[in-house]
């Protein structure tokens, strides 16, 4: 009699996704963030938007991109999807493309 064995077989599912976020604030609000982004020379309101451009770039996308990638991680299920047994995923990469800025009434 010959033993058989069973092999198991994993499917490795990798998903593109994108996400739209939006965060608004006061001048005043933004001008109290990006106030390590300033040069003291020059005016809040002649250089308002190139810093908070600055702020986005450097300190907020990768803020947001660290909480987006830690959700991911922590609100999947632990139990099992279509009766299969889930790993928690790897999020491989949360690159910023692309971001305006809109003034609000």
């Amino acid at each position: 009699m010959t033993a058989t064995t069973t092999k198991a077989i994993a499917a490795h599912l990798k998903f593109n996704v994108e996400v739209r976020l939006s965060v608004q604030a006061t001048m005043a609000k933004w001008k109290k963030l990006t106030n390590d982004y300033r040069f003291p020379e020059e005016s809040w309101p002649s250089e308002a938007l190139d810093v908070i451009y600055r702020f986005v770039e450097h300190e907020l996308a990768y803020e947001a991109s660290d909480e987006l990638t830690y959700r991911v991680t922590v609100n999947l299920p632990e139990d099992t999807i279509c009766g299969l047994k889930v790993t928690k995923p790897e999020i491989e990469s949360v690159d910023l493309d692309d971001y305006e800025l809109e003034a609000l009434d």
